[in-house]
């Protein structure tokens, strides 16, 4: 149960943000983009291990 506090702390996070309406679909947007850029990177790094 230790991801207990850290998920409260995130929701409680979302949701003042989204009260604040600073968390527009831009920003969502911008971090979905920024996810896949890291996992699509990641991936590439991940390549050479896996054939060699």
């Amino acid at each position: 149960m230790e991801g207990a506090p850290l998920a409260c702390f995130l929701l409680f996070k979302i949701i003042t943000i989204i009260k604040t309406g600073y968390f527009s679909s831009y920003h969502i947007a911008y971090y979905v983009k920024r996810l896949l850029q890291s996992i699509f990177y990641l991936r590439l790094l991940m390549l050479p291990l896996i054939y060699y």
